[in-house]
């Protein structure tokens, strides 16, 4: 038992290594989580890898946030998602910094961007570029996504607390107790049985 404590706490920690690759992905036991509006936009490019994963191993996530965080708990699922995107949903669940945090692959599989239309000769055109120029040189876009990952991660950290479903705490000497407990336990039980052994013997001689 004491053997099984210390292996448990400080020698196999039971986790896998990372996926890094496209194929390392397909090659796993880890459902492809397809999105019915990206599988269209993939349709009208030249993106066919997800194509690649076998029926029986599609998952529909047409809740993109169940979907992602049943990644983070159950890791039995990948699916595309925006980075940022990504990290909000991890954030709202309070998971910051802890050891459920979502891996991605090495390459970024699609790229993409928003755009803003206007027709031409619009008098819009002008005055959108330049408030958009403004908020973004003043970095207002980035204090306004800062604040908002930091209001998601309080109100997740706080039904955390009112739950208790934090799993995850320090690892000091407390908790190898019960291990040394047993070990001295089963040191005396030894003594004890080695002395009537002894006296048994003895005993016996006589």
């Amino acid at each position: 038992m004491f053997q099984a404590f210390f292996v448990s706490y400080l020698v196999e920690t039971g986790y896998r290594e990372n996926i890094e690759t496209f194929q390392e992905l397909l090659d796993s036991n880890v459902n492809y989580g397809f999105i019915s509006a990206v599988e269209f936009c993939m349709r009208t490019m030249e993106y066919s890898d997800h194509l690649q994963f076998p029926l029986t191993c599609r998952v529909n996530c047409a809740d993109q946030k169940i979907c992602l965080m049943r990644s983070m708990t159950d890791g039995d699922v990948a699916t595309i998602s925006a980075p940022d995107y990504a990290n909000y949903i991890f954030n709202e669940f309070g998971y910051e910094g802890e050891i459920r945090s979502l891996c991605s692959l090495d390459e970024y599989y699609i790229y993409g961007s928003a755009v803003a239309l206007f027709t031409r000769g619009s008098p819009l055109l002008n005055q959108f570029k330049d408030h958009n120029l403004r908020l973004r040189e003043g970095g207002l876009w980035l204090s306004y996504w800062v604040q908002l990952n930091h209001e998601a991660l309080s109100r997740g950290r706080t039904k955390s607390d009112e739950v208790g479903s934090s799993m995850y705490f320090v690892f000091n000497l407390s908790h190898m107790v019960p291990a040394f407990i047993v070990l001295v336990f089963g040191y005396l039980c030894s003594t004890l049985l080695f002395i009537a052994e002894c006296l048994h013997k003895s005993f016996s001689k006589c």
